[in-house]
């Protein structure tokens, strides 16, 4: 409400619990909705309807977040084979001749305190 005059916010902000207006106290026909953090305008406001926010007809609102969407099991299928850009570098790799660039190491002691 601005000045006792109610406006009606879009149903896409209806989920900010504070807004941020700016209007001209003398023309309340351009009154616009910013953004906080970078005072840009998203849109502008209008006044209420009274006789057609009156007659009691409503939009049924969309879920503020849609519920991530769970998969199916057994559409799910494994992986068969390596990827192929794995394939590509590791025969890449190979063409070389060199070893592996990277050897894995076991250096974790045993309970004995020695390597592995």
């Amino acid at each position: 409400m601005i000045e006792t005059r109610r406006f009606e916010v879009p149903n896409r902000y209806r989920h900010l619990e504070r807004l941020y207006v700016r209007y001209a106290s003398w023309d309340l026909t351009q009154v616009h909705l910013l953004d906080e953090r970078t005072d840009r305008v998203l849109c502008r406001l209008f006044p209420q309807d009274k006789a057609r926010n009156a007659n009691g007809t409503r939009r049924p609102l969309e879920p503020l977040g849609t519920p991530p969407q769970v998969a199916d099991r057994g559409a799910i299928k494994a992986a068969a084979g390596i990827a192929p850009l794995l394939a590509h570098l590791i025969a890449q790799q190979a063409a070389t001749g060199l070893p592996p660039a990277y050897l894995p190491k076991d250096d974790l002691p045993n309970d004995e305190g020695e390597p592995s």
